[in-house]
């Protein structure tokens, strides 16, 4: 099994609009970043995106590309300073591939628990745009790979 992880794309500053959608760049980048994984087959069954607007809109970029046909949900729990216990816990049960689009330091520190079971253990280093993958397998999470939206 594997968990996607993508931080939001770049988003307008709260003084350009208070909801902080994607800005222009953000858009382009998590299109980019879209198009190249529409390319690699990803068998992703379910999506997960916080409350706020930037990642609801990067959530729907990537599905519309790269896996139209899962299923793609609002969750509570995905904000930058939630508690990552729950989400934790939550995908320790899922059994298919699964993506979650939030915000950091949410992201890195989800990275550390599952990785390494230590929450501030800085394993990667995530942008706005980025993505990482892990894969469960009977002996635990491991990276699998990372993207930053330079690389496009």
């Amino acid at each position: 099994m594997k968990l996607y992880l993508c931080q939001h794309g770049e988003c307008l500053s709260k003084e350009e609009d208070p909801n902080q959608p994607l800005s222009p760049l953000g858009v382009d980048d998590i299109g980019e970043m879209a198009e190249f994984l529409g390319e690699l087959d990803l068998n992703i069954k379910e999506i997960f995106y916080s409350v706020k607007l930037r990642a609801q809109q990067t959530a729907k970029i990537l599905a519309d590309e790269i896996c139209p046909n899962a299923k793609i949900e609002e969750i509570e729990g995905l904000k930058p300073m939630d508690d990552i216990k729950s989400i934790a816990l939550m995908v320790d049960q899922i059994d298919h591939d699964t993506l979650i689009v939030g915000h950091m330091p949410f992201m890195q520190r989800l990275v550390g628990l599952l990785v390494m079971r230590d929450e501030d253990a800085k394993l990667v280093s995530f942008e706005q745009g980025s993505m990482a993958c892990l894969e469960k397998t009977e002996n635990g999470w491991s990276i699998y790979w990372m993207l930053n939206p330079e690389l496009f």
